[in-house]
């Protein structure tokens, strides 16, 4: 994995905006201020993670589908995956849009919208967050952050 960083990621075009070394990245990370990791894999982008001291928004990049988690920093040592979001798409077209919204006390709130037929379905159920919880990342250290979540899929 090649990691590049930077002070903001331009999602549309999938490029950095304000490129910045790794040790200037770290000094951001240790004083707790904004900036982006853009991690590739064979020069492909496979994962962009916007750092703030509020939130941690990751983006997993396919080619048929676009994932999007954010964790909320509650202190210094531990996050919430508060939200996801699945943005399916064919031909770089986007068919579908599946979105989970999560409180600490297992309240969740799905969302799906077919942007083909316009048909949503929306649904609302009380599930086991224990999963949601990850420890604020090591600079440089996004292991955890980046894996899927497996069971949060609810609608489909």
């Amino acid at each position: 994995m090649d990691v590049s960083y930077c002070k903001k990621w331009w999602d549309k075009r999938k490029k950095m905006i304000d490129e910045i070394s790794k040790s200037d990245a770290e000094i951001l990370h240790n004083k707790g201020e904004n900036y982006t990791a853009v991690i590739k894999e064979n020069e492909k982008v496979e994962y962009v993670i916007d750092i703030s001291a509020k939130n941690i928004l990751v983006r997993f990049y396919d080619d048929e589908m676009y994932l999007v988690y954010e964790f909320d920093i509650l202190n210094n040592d531990k996050m919430f995956l508060k939200a996801a979001f699945y943005y399916t798409y064919a031909a770089s077209e986007l068919l579908e849009i599946l979105s989970f919204n999560f409180s600490e006390s297992g309240y969740v709130y799905m969302s799906k919208q077919n942007l083909n037929t316009y048909k949503s379905e929306e649904r609302e159920n009380i599930v086991n967050v224990s999963n949601n919880w990850e420890e604020f990342p090591k600079f440089g250290d996004y292991t955890n952050i980046l894996k899927k979540r497996k069971g949060i899929n609810l609608l489909k």
